[in-house]
């Protein structure tokens, strides 16, 4: 975060609260280690299941972490944290905890090696950085966004609508 020079102040962590359904507990590891470098009132647990990462109904899973930057006005995420959609808290980061294969009947069987993937949202990043309200208005896709509007003559509302109603397509 320095090197972008986002205030520290601005930041957000969530972590895994805990599941008992699946019998498992509150990441207590990762929220001790995030209250060393983040203020222990900018970091939350996690209100869903968005801080527990599946890569399918079966396979590798595990808790993971989240990094917000606070983009609204008033510099209070804490309500926007509580409320992942909301869209003055923006996701910059986050790491997941892979420790864990689910199974067919759900049972989580701990694998041997454990290992962390990292997800970096660099169009939420890139965001940020230029004061955009989306990253439809960042920079590398002005060009591409006036390109299609000269030939196809769509607003460029609509045009990004379309864009965000298709990816939705195959996302869902």
């Amino acid at each position: 975060m320095q090197k972008y020079k986002l205030p520290q102040s601005r930041i957000y962590a969530s972590y895994f609260s805990g599941d008992m359904s699946s019998c498992l507990s509150l990441d207590d590891e990762s929220r001790n280690t995030l209250q060393k470098y983040i203020g222990a009132e900018r970091i939350l647990p996690s209100m869903s299941k968005v801080d527990f990462w599946m890569a399918d109904e079966t396979g590798p899973c595990g808790p993971c972490i989240g990094f917000f930057h606070d983009c609204s006005d008033n510099n209070d995420g804490v309500d926007s944290v509580r409320n992942i959609t909301n869209a003055k808290l923006v996701e910059i980061c986050r790491l997941v905890f892979v420790e864990f294969d689910r199974q067919a009947d759900g049972v989580l069987e701990p694998f041997q090696a454990k290992h962390v993937l990292t997800r970096i949202n660099l169009e939420c990043l890139a965001a940020i950085l230029q004061k955009k309200e989306s990253h439809y208005d960042l920079d590398v896709y002005a060009y591409v966004i006036r390109q299609v509007y000269s030939v196809s003559r769509i607003t460029q509302v609509r045009l990004v609508l379309l864009i965000q109603m298709e990816l939705i397509r195959h996302t869902a």
